[in-house]
């Protein structure tokens, strides 16, 4: 069986092989729009969407909404050690961002590898400053989040999640980051400044990897639109591909009608090599399809497939399915994909 979970009361866990999901440990610090940095632990306690920071094709940084889950518990880990001295615990299986914008599985890592780099600093007058990968140049993080299509209502402030975390998250003596001035330090015990950190430059590499003796519940995110988020530590790196969403039904709602809802799924949604044969409106009208331009010039054809495959479910490890938690309640829980696209990426960008 492929992609199979397990719902539980305050996650959803694979329960087979199959699923792309590689995750860090709870102590993983993420920098949000706010200025500071969370743990991807005290994230997933708050079951809110957040404004991260992703990286597009061309290395722009931009800010995209994410949601932090707990995916897997009792993993075992290796270390990432990286040239501005940050270390990152993570499952094997996880992916970076190479500075050419693949990926690449934290087992698969070398000494030298250059990552996709992000940089980050304040300036004299408290501003947090962002470089830019594909220019080099530094600009405000408040320029950067403006930019874009996020209405500002939608960006959690500092004191929401304050709120949030007050009282749940533990702290992580020793935790290094790349600016102690973005930690929340009612959370996380702040790291010693280096001002080595500060520096720009092109890119972070790796100076070696380190399989780790022990295991740890592992988080990560889901970021929809972009599919990569930045650590603290200074490097991009791949996004859950799951989401699950907590439906108010239970399971004796559903008694003696699972196979009217999957004949009703699989008729709604195509599956495999299918697509829509009608395109809907809201989806000729999404904006993102703005950004598709930026894309590798051999894949920039497939636009007009690609709407066809938005909202399909694909083939391979792709499912949709029914869960139900410890406490019987129902969960539609979804994995799906770049549908093919991503495959093209895959084969044009190692050459």
């Amino acid at each position: 069986m492929r992609g199979s979970v397990i719902a539980t009361k305050d996650a959803i866990l694979p329960a087979a092989v199959g699923v792309d999901i590689g995750c860090f440990t709870g102590d993983t610090l993420v920098p949000l729009a706010d200025g500071k940095s969370y743990s991807l632990q005290a994230l997933a306690s708050s079951q809110r969407e957040i404004i991260v920071y992703s990286c597009t094709q061309t290395g722009k940084i931009v800010p995209a909404k994410a949601t932090a889950k707990l995916t897997r518990r009792n993993q075992l880990l290796l270390k990432v050690v990286l040239d501005n001295s940050e270390e990152i615990k993570c499952t094997p299986d996880h992916r970076f961002m190479l500075r050419d914008g693949s990926y690449r599985e934290a087992r698969d890592l070398k000494p030298g590898t250059s990552l996709m780099p992000f940089y980050s600093q304040i300036d004299k007058d408290g501003y947090t400053l962002i470089q830019q990968p594909y220019s080099g140049r530094w600009q405000k993080a408040d320029e950067i989040i403006s930019a874009s299509d996020i209405p500002a209502s939608d960006i959690p402030t500092s004191e929401w999640l304050k709120s949030q975390f007050s009282g749940t998250v533990p702290s992580f003596p020793g935790q290094r980051t790349v600016i102690d001035h973005h930690i929340d330090h009612h959370n996380v015990e702040p790291a010693e400044h280096r001002s080595s950190n500060l520096v720009g430059g092109a890119n972070h590499k790796v100076v070696k990897i380190l399989p780790l003796q022990e295991r740890q519940d592992v988080y990560c995110l889901t970021v929809p639109e972009y599919h990569n988020f930045a650590l603290t530590a200074g490097v991009f790196v791949h996004n859950c591909g799951m989401s699950a969403i907590k439906t108010p039904f239970v399971a004796e709602q559903l008694e003696g009608k699972l196979k009217k809802i999957r004949l009703e799924i699989e008729a709604a949604i195509p599956v495999g090599f299918n697509e829509n044969k009608d395109i809907e409106k809201p989806v000729v009208n999404w904006q993102g399809w703005r950004d598709f331009k930026e894309l590798h010039p051999g894949v920039q054809r497939l636009d007009g497939k690609s709407m066809k495959q938005l909202g399909s479910l694909g083939g391979g490890n792709h499912f949709i399915e029914l869960c139900l938690d410890t406490e019987n309640q129902v969960w539609l829980m979804l994995h799906s994909g770049s549908r093919h696209i991503g495959n093209q990426l895959g084969d044009i960008l190692p050459h």
